[in-house]
């Protein structure tokens, strides 16, 4: 049966932790600078950041369709002469008109 805490087959002499602590280092700076380095130099990463640029490019110089408020006032907007003439921004409405719906002018 295998002890759990058996350390019995890992070499405890300074040459093994030094090499060891070598390898470790040595993967640490490939790893620092093979995250970026690696996207940079494969074919997909440049192919990924030259579509996020021509889609930034394009946001940029493009004009917008409408603001979404736009577009809910357009939905929301009363169709009925009252709804129109209280959701106005001239101004409040003259009474004449919300009471005769508009004929006196």
């Amino acid at each position: 049966m295998i002890e759990l805490f058996d350390t019995s087959r890992i070499p405890d002499d300074p040459e093994h932790w030094d090499a060891l602590a070598a390898r470790v280092a040595a993967s640490a700076r490939q790893s620092r600078t093979g995250s970026l380095g690696g996207i940079a130099e494969s074919p997909a990463g440049w192919v990924a950041a030259a579509l996020l640029l021509a889609a930034a490019l394009l946001l940029v110089v493009l004009p917008p369709k409408t603001a979404p408020e736009a577009e809910w006032q357009r939905a929301l907007v009363p169709t009925d002469g009252l709804g129109q003439a209280l959701v106005s921004r001239d101004g409040p409405p003259a009474l004449a008109s919300l009471l005769l719906g508009g004929m006196s002018r």
